[in-house]
């Protein structure tokens, strides 16, 4: 037996607005995120400017500082988080970058 679906207005202005705006928002979605900087990144980790400068200078994580200014990818701190958590402590870039590689092969397989 068909099923029976109500009809849909599909020339509404809504309908029209969302595909014209549609290849803009994938558009925006595959960019990278602005860099933060250390009161940005301080917002998004819920901690103290001073403890991003301690962290960032420790090597403790992902950033780089470009001549007196300290940037940040939000996408790495969200993973550096993440795998902190899942060590149950605070873990090192170079332990970051091995976490990440990890993640890769065992996609690629």
């Amino acid at each position: 037996m068909p099923i029976s679906l109500p009809q849909m207005e599909l020339h509404s202005p809504e309908l029209a607005r969302i595909a014209e705006l549609l290849p803009l928002i994938e558009a925006r979605l595959s960019l990278p995120s602005a860099p933060l900087g250390i009161r940005e990144a301080a917002e998004f980790l819920g901690v103290g400017q001073k403890e991003v400068y301690r962290l960032a200078g420790e090597r403790l994580i992902p950033g780089i500082k470009v001549a007196n200014s300290w940037r940040f990818c939000r996408e790495d701190l969200a993973e550096w988080v993440r795998f902190s958590a899942l060590e149950g402590r605070e873990i090192t870039v170079e332990e970051l970058r091995k976490f990440q590689m990890q993640q890769k092969v065992g996609r690629s397989k």
